[in-house]
């Protein structure tokens, strides 16, 4: 393909984008960022709306509404545990869900001695909707769990949910990815930049073509960014339904950068299709990746939002029954599987955990962001 040729496509990509960009404002999108920022409302790592595998499974739901408070007043689980994922099976929530629960059960069966199974689902849909019904449809009692990852916010933002954060308590968090901004690795085309300063110095005259899949989600770490580098005004916003083919275009200078985490593109970043221009926190990471400046450094101290996973419960939920399975998801988060997954998916770049209450604030922060996002992206149509 020749510049020109490339030119005239990206004026293409740019005409559609500019139509696509005007549903984020209305869809949750970037399920999960883990694997790929699911494109559309999925999952990422392979998991769209689809694959649910055991959405009708209800395993322990009968049974005594309370738990056994046990001679020293703890309250203990008596049957079993339900953890509802609004994504399809494979993908990033599913997989972080499932790496911390099967450590927990043998907490449960082998350490406590309880004959208590945790059963994870799949209820995907509606943006994370039908998984969020569920959970709020059960008593609470504190043996139905949500994993959340881009469902509670993002749906009240855009008007779909019939709820607020307040009808939800906290459990704990249990991933905070990291948001890179990312552009080709082939300094011959016209869209090749050495870091994400240079890009905002060429953005305040000419158009910055942005990749990013699914909503409002998506689109948060790129405003934090471009806002920051005094380039908003001049990005246009590419939606993909396929994060593939955003790093596709990204490679071949079809657009100037992508938005993602690295375990959906560290391959073809090793082959030098892909370069880091900028990853959202603080100190810069070790080899191979310590010559990618953070956005903290290039004075963009306030873009530094990534992708959070956590569990969370109906409100009302026993506040001894979310403290024991706080305090069980931390003891399985330290496991060695869980480690080892943590390690391989990349995910460890930041502190992880974090207990209820923080939980939370975190939850009504990202409401307010994704407001001003969503209001941002509102002007433009």
């Amino acid at each position: 393909m020749s510049k020109d040729d490339r030119i005239d496509r990206r004026k293409f990509i740019a005409l559609t984008g500019a139509t696509s960009v005007a549903a984020l404002a209305g869809c949750s999108g970037n399920g999960d960022g883990n694997g790929g920022n699911g494109g559309g409302n999925g999952d990422g790592n392979g998991g769209g709306s689809d694959g649910s595998d055991g959405s009708d499974g209800s395993d322990g739901s009968d049974g005594s509404d309370g738990g056994d408070d046990g001679d020293d007043g703890e309250w203990v689980p008596e049957r079993n545990l339900r953890v509802i994922v609004p994504w399809g099976a494979g993908g990033g929530t599913d997989t972080a869900t499932r790496g911390v629960a099967q450590p927990a059960e043998q907490i449960l069966q082998e350490d406590r001695g309880l004959d208590i199974s945790i059963n994870v689902e799949n209820i995907t849909g509606a943006n994370g909707m039908n998984a969020a019904r569920e959970v709020l449809d059960q008593p609470a009692d504190g043996y139905t769990l949500l994993a959340n990852t881009n469902v509670i916010v993002p749906n009240i933002v855009s008007g779909r949910a019939d709820f607020s954060v307040e009808d939800w308590a906290g459990v704990c968090r249990v991933q905070h990815d990291t948001s890179w901004l990312v552009g080709t690795g082939d300094e011959s085309l016209d869209t090749y930049f050495e870091d994400a300063e240079a890009m905002a110095e060429f953005g305040q005259d000419n158009t910055i073509l942005a990749g990013l899949t699914g909503g409002v989600a998506s689109a948060v770490f790129i405003y934090q960014c471009a806002t920051a580098g005094g380039f908003w005004e001049n990005t246009q916003l590419v939606s993909y339904d396929d994060a593939g083919q955003m790093w596709n275009d990204t490679a071949t200078g079809e657009i100037h950068f992508g938005f993602g985490e690295i375990h959906e593109f560290v391959e073809r970043y090793e082959a030098g299709d892909l370069s880091g221009l900028a990853i959202g926190k603080e100190g810069r990471l070790d080899e191979p990746y310590d010559d990618i400046p953070t956005t903290v450094e290039l004075g963009w101290e306030d873009a530094t939002w990534g992708v959070t996973r956590g569990i969370n419960a109906k409100g009302g939920t026993p506040e001894e029954a979310l403290t024991y399975w706080q305090d069980l998801w931390q003891e399985a988060m330290q496991s060695e599987s869980y480690q080892e997954l943590a390690a391989e998916t990349m995910v460890d770049l930041r502190p992880g955990f974090a207990p209820a209450d923080e939980w939370l604030e975190g939850l009504q922060n990202e409401r307010s962001l994704f407001v001003t996002v969503r209001d941002a992206l509102e002007e433009r149509n």
